[in-house]
Protein backbone atom coordinates (compact mmCIF):
# COMPACT_ATOMS: atom_id res chain seq x y z
CA UNK A 1 0.00 0.00 0.00
CA UNK A 2 1.36 3.37 -0.99
CA UNK A 3 1.98 5.74 1.88
CA UNK A 4 1.74 9.50 1.92
CA UNK A 5 5.53 9.63 2.24
CA UNK A 6 6.09 7.45 -0.84
CA UNK A 7 3.76 9.49 -3.02
CA UNK A 8 4.80 12.91 -1.68
CA UNK A 9 8.10 12.74 -3.53
CA UNK A 10 6.10 13.55 -6.67
CA UNK A 11 5.08 17.23 -6.85
CA UNK A 12 1.52 16.41 -7.96
CA UNK A 13 0.82 14.26 -4.91
CA UNK A 14 2.55 16.71 -2.58
CA UNK A 15 0.11 19.38 -3.80
CA UNK A 16 -2.85 17.02 -3.32
CA UNK A 17 -1.81 16.22 0.24
CA UNK A 18 -1.23 19.88 1.07
CA UNK A 19 -4.65 20.83 -0.28
CA UNK A 20 -6.33 18.49 2.18
CA UNK A 21 -8.25 16.72 -0.61
CA UNK A 22 -6.46 13.41 -0.16
CA UNK A 23 -9.06 11.08 1.31
CA UNK A 24 -9.35 8.86 -1.78
CA UNK A 25 -5.84 9.01 -3.21
CA UNK A 26 -5.24 5.32 -2.47
CA UNK A 27 -7.65 2.58 -3.55
CA UNK A 28 -8.85 0.77 -0.43
CA UNK A 29 -8.66 -2.75 -1.91
CA UNK A 30 -5.38 -2.64 -3.79
CA UNK A 31 -3.43 0.03 -1.92
CA UNK A 32 -2.50 1.59 -5.26
CA UNK A 33 -3.36 5.08 -6.43
CA UNK A 34 -7.06 5.41 -7.30
CA UNK A 35 -8.24 6.06 -10.84
CA UNK A 36 -9.02 9.75 -10.43
CA UNK A 37 -5.65 10.62 -8.94
CA UNK A 38 -3.75 8.38 -11.34
CA UNK A 39 -5.33 10.09 -14.35
CA UNK A 40 -4.66 13.53 -12.87
CA UNK A 41 -1.06 12.50 -12.08
CA UNK A 42 -0.51 11.43 -15.68
CA UNK A 43 -2.00 14.70 -16.94
CA UNK A 44 0.34 16.59 -14.58
CA UNK A 45 3.34 14.70 -16.01
CA UNK A 46 2.27 15.47 -19.58
CA UNK A 47 1.60 19.13 -18.80
CA UNK A 48 5.04 19.44 -17.22
CA UNK A 49 6.80 17.46 -19.95
CA UNK A 50 8.12 14.85 -17.55
CA UNK A 51 9.37 11.80 -19.49
CA UNK A 52 7.69 8.51 -18.56
CA UNK A 53 6.14 5.49 -20.13
CA UNK A 54 2.67 4.25 -19.48
CA UNK A 55 1.17 0.78 -19.57
CA UNK A 56 -2.39 -0.37 -19.10
CA UNK A 57 -2.55 -3.86 -17.67
CA UNK A 58 -5.71 -5.97 -17.53
CA UNK A 59 -5.83 -9.39 -15.92
CA UNK A 60 -6.99 -12.05 -18.37
CA UNK A 61 -9.91 -14.23 -17.27
CA UNK A 62 -10.38 -12.38 -14.01
CA UNK A 63 -14.15 -12.84 -14.22
CA UNK A 64 -13.53 -16.60 -14.27
CA UNK A 65 -11.61 -16.33 -10.98
CA UNK A 66 -14.44 -14.38 -9.33
CA UNK A 67 -17.14 -16.68 -10.74
CA UNK A 68 -15.30 -19.91 -9.90
CA UNK A 69 -13.58 -19.15 -6.61
CA UNK A 70 -15.53 -16.18 -5.30
CA UNK A 71 -14.89 -12.50 -4.88
CA UNK A 72 -12.81 -12.97 -1.75
CA UNK A 73 -10.23 -14.93 -3.77
CA UNK A 74 -10.52 -12.41 -6.61
CA UNK A 75 -9.83 -9.60 -4.17
CA UNK A 76 -6.77 -11.53 -3.01
CA UNK A 77 -5.51 -11.80 -6.58
CA UNK A 78 -5.96 -8.04 -7.07
CA UNK A 79 -4.21 -7.28 -3.80
CA UNK A 80 -1.34 -9.66 -4.63
CA UNK A 81 -0.88 -8.20 -8.09
CA UNK A 82 -0.95 -4.69 -6.63
CA UNK A 83 1.72 -5.49 -4.09
CA UNK A 84 3.91 -7.02 -6.77
CA UNK A 85 3.50 -3.97 -9.01
CA UNK A 86 4.44 -1.63 -6.18
CA UNK A 87 7.51 -3.69 -5.27
CA UNK A 88 8.55 -4.09 -8.90
CA UNK A 89 8.38 -0.36 -9.61
CA UNK A 90 10.04 0.53 -6.28
CA UNK A 91 11.14 4.16 -6.51
CA UNK A 92 10.92 4.23 -10.31
CA UNK A 93 7.22 4.67 -10.87
CA UNK A 94 3.67 4.56 -9.63
CA UNK A 95 0.90 2.04 -10.20
CA UNK A 96 -2.79 2.73 -9.93
CA UNK A 97 -6.04 0.88 -10.18
CA UNK A 98 -7.92 2.01 -13.27
CA UNK A 99 -10.97 -0.18 -12.83
CA UNK A 100 -11.99 -3.72 -11.87
CA UNK A 101 -8.99 -5.73 -13.02
CA UNK A 102 -7.19 -2.94 -14.87
CA UNK A 103 -4.05 -1.17 -13.70
CA UNK A 104 -2.15 1.87 -14.94
CA UNK A 105 1.62 1.76 -14.61
CA UNK A 106 3.74 4.90 -14.84
CA UNK A 107 7.37 3.88 -15.18
CA UNK A 108 10.18 6.45 -14.99
CA UNK A 109 13.07 3.96 -15.09
CA UNK A 110 12.73 2.18 -18.41
CA UNK A 111 13.03 4.27 -21.55
CA UNK A 112 13.88 2.03 -24.49
CA UNK A 113 11.46 -0.30 -26.22
CA UNK A 114 13.50 -3.32 -25.09
CA UNK A 115 13.50 -2.20 -21.45
CA UNK A 116 9.75 -1.68 -21.49
CA UNK A 117 9.18 -4.99 -23.27
CA UNK A 118 11.39 -6.82 -20.73
CA UNK A 119 9.54 -5.18 -17.82
CA UNK A 120 6.11 -6.17 -19.16
CA UNK A 121 7.27 -9.66 -20.24
CA UNK A 122 8.58 -10.37 -16.74
CA UNK A 123 5.37 -9.06 -15.20
CA UNK A 124 3.29 -11.20 -17.56
CA UNK A 125 5.40 -14.31 -16.86
CA UNK A 126 4.79 -13.92 -13.12
CA UNK A 127 1.01 -14.00 -13.60
CA UNK A 128 0.53 -16.26 -16.59
CA UNK A 129 -0.75 -19.44 -14.96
Amino acid sequence: MYTKEQLSKYPYFEEVFQSGDASNVVDSLTGLVSRRYMVEFIQHLVDNRVPFNLALLALDNFKFINDTYGHKIGDGVLAGMSGDLERYLEDYGVAGRYGGDEFLIVNFRDRSYDQIKDFLTELYANYNV
